[in-house]
């Protein structure tokens, strides 16, 4: 996959936020932690597929993907794998798949399986 720099992701994100065409986005294996959370959460929820397994995604931006997610989203495919999801309870993931046709989330032992996106 395309490794960005910092000040790339966040454009494409700042970018995204305006761009109501854009529907599929693989991202993974790129570090999104930089990504104002909201942003982040509001453009992965206009799209109808997303793969940002393994970007280094916060658990506050986390938080808020799944957040928008359970409650409104063109979502059709997510991917989040590979981020740390440890404190989230069941009931948030539950809520959010019931929403997403194909919701990918098996919760890794991040220390066991390795982060995926380590410069």
């Amino acid at each position: 996959g395309c490794r960005l720099k910092h000040d790339q992701v966040s454009k494409l994100f700042e970018m995204m936020t305006e761009n109501h065409n854009i529907v599929h986005l693989d991202i993974s294996q790129n570090d999104l932690s930089d990504v104002s959370s909201e942003v982040l959460a509001t453009v992965i929820n206009k799209l109808e597929h997303a793969n940002v397994s393994h970007t280094k995604i916060t658990r506050n931006q986390m938080k808020n993907i799944l957040i928008k997610c359970s409650m409104n989203t063109s979502l059709r495919y997510l991917n989040i794998k590979g981020n740390d999801m440890e404190i989230y309870p069941n009931d948030l993931f539950r809520r959010t798949s019931k929403k997403i046709k194909e919701f990918h989330y098996k919760l890794e032992n991040l220390d066991l399986y390795g982060h995926g996106c380590r410069w």
